[in-house]
């Protein structure tokens, strides 16, 4: 085999590989830009009229959603926080919730930690196009990965819009090996202060994210096709 087709073969297998890393980094990347978001909380709280169905004043939640955030980052060992509810002061979390806590804390790490082999993948393959000859090909990818990005941000914007309630039970039941997460607004203040309202909002933010991730994709792959253009002439 001559070397420029080994060449060439490189650069399509480093191509479509850059495609599917830069796609999944988008995903995370607009996750992780959510749910560690504290002012997205508090807006979200007061729109869906949260601090009056937990009894919660607003600062009571910022200070649940510190703690919370804290806990998922590997700043702090537990979620729990000693709060003011209806006037009086109490644990916000059964044992139950800690447990559920801790399995979404798991998927938190295994999140961030795809998210930083992702980005390091990221840095080696944009690397490995940047050389003049690969530069078209890099071009490519950026804008193949916003196509594919937005193409399945439409795919779930169809049954998020339908059907959110059975699109979220789904995403549970995929995800969880257990049942903790069915908890009951009657007896647990984790559901009153994240209702299924709140992650609806939480999946729209998600999108928007990721559709400016997309965005700046496209703008980047168009700017290097433009440079390679040019400096062939």
């Amino acid at each position: 085999m001559s070397r420029k087709r080994l060449a060439s073969g490189f650069t399509a297998f480093a191509s479509s590989l850059l495609v599917v890393v830069l796609v999944l980094l988008n995903a995370l990347v607009s996750i992780h830009l959510m749910a560690m978001d504290l002012g997205f909380y508090r807006t979200t709280w007061v729109a869906c009229r949260v601090p009056r169905d937990s009894g919660m004043s607003v600062d009571e939640l910022l200070r649940a959603g510190s703690a919370l955030t804290g806990y998922f980052m590997g700043a702090s060992g537990t979620p729990q926080i000693e709060t003011v509810i209806d006037g009086r002061t109490r644990p916000l979390y059964s044992t139950k919730e800690l447990v559920h806590l801790e399995d979404v804390r798991s998927l938190f790490n295994a999140g961030f930690l795809l998210e930083r082999v992702l980005s390091v993948a990221t840095l080696a393959g944009v690397l490995c196009l940047l050389p003049l000859k690969r530069r078209r090909a890099l071009a490519r990818v950026l804008m193949t990965a916003a196509g594919v990005s937005l193409a399945l941000l439409a795919a779930l914007a169809i049954p998020a819009k339908t059907d959110f309630s059975g699109l979220w039970t789904g995403l549970h039941l995929v995800t969880f090996s257990n049942d903790l997460w069915m908890l009951d607004p009657a007896t647990d203040w984790l559901i009153r202060m994240f209702p299924e309202q709140f992650f609806y909002s939480s999946v729209e933010r998600i999108g928007l994210s990721s559709a400016g991730i997309s965005a700046f994709y496209l703008a980047s792959g168009l700017l290097v096709r433009y440079l390679s253009a040019d400096h062939r002439h």
